[in-house]
């Protein structure tokens, strides 16, 4: 595998790509687990918003299909919605959509991402692990730059308390040509967000509370949970323990 792989590479495998969406169409019916959290955390910040929250801007940075924010659309019918995703197939499959109508979508890399009107929430759900440091630290600048004062950042990624930085290559049937990903410490974030100038970050362990079985076919490689003996679920993809953490961090006034 390449030394120099990156999330270009994860995006622009259609192989993976195409089996990915395909496990995606299911949380249009309902949302999941983690996404219903999202749901709440935005919630939150539109209470503490008041009546500035009425025709407020969300934008979902990597949305893929956007299940999620077709769940936003129906949570919150008045906010104006916005996806960006660097995959063209989904985006123009998105704008199509008309379970996704009034949402607007639009084909943008976010290492380069820029508007010409601020947001008051922006997502990441699940997309940050993909970039490498360096990366990481150039969208983390985008994001900022993309929030209006007093805004927020809503994150779901792969982030732990430890000062470790992994990096995993994932070769698998969905992707064997490997799929990159990047796991995080809390003091990494911490110093790129406030480089950037987040306000100090809030971090909370997704703890889920359903159970998901193995899969009995050892290929079909599906999120799993391990009960540990203090009761908690731990949740694997495969062998690959997944260490899932919401971020919120707010643009100071």
């Amino acid at each position: 595998m390449s030394d120099d792989k990156s999330y270009l590479d994860y995006t622009s495998d259609l192989e993976g790509m195409s089996l990915y969406l395909e496990n995606q169409e299911k949380f249009f019916e309902a949302p999941r687990e983690s996404d219903k959290v999202l749901l709440a955390l935005i919630a939150k910040k539109l209470n503490e918003m008041g009546d500035a929250a009425k025709g407020a801007r969300l934008i979902d940075c990597g949305c893929s299909t956007s299940s999620f924010l077709s769940h936003v659309k129906i949570a919150f019918p008045d906010l104006e919605l916005h996806g960006i995703d660097i995959a063209p197939t989904v985006i123009e499959a998105n704008k199509k959509s008309e379970r996704l109508a009034g949402i607007q979508f639009a084909e943008v890399d976010m290492t380069t991402m820029a508007f010409d009107e601020p947001f008051d929430i922006l997502i990441c759900n699940r997309s940050m692990m993909f970039f490498d440091l360096a990366s990481f630290d150039v969208v983390v600048k985008k994001i900022a730059g993309a929030i209006r004062p007093g805004g927020r950042w809503i994150m779901l990624d792969y982030m732990n308390p430890f000062e470790q930085e992994l990096t995993i290559d994932d070769v698998s049937v969905w992707y064997p040509e490997g799929n990159r990903l990047h796991m995080r410490s809390y003091k990494t974030h911490r110093r790129s967000l406030k480089d950037a100038g987040f306000a100090e970050p809030t971090f909370t362990p997704f703890e889920i509370l359903i159970d998901m079985p193995e899969h009995p076919d050892p290929s079909q490689i599906y999120t799993r949970t391990v009960m540990t003996t203090e009761g908690k679920r731990l949740q694997f993809r495969g062998a690959i323990y997944q260490p899932w953490c919401f971020l919120e961090a707010d643009i100071p006034a």
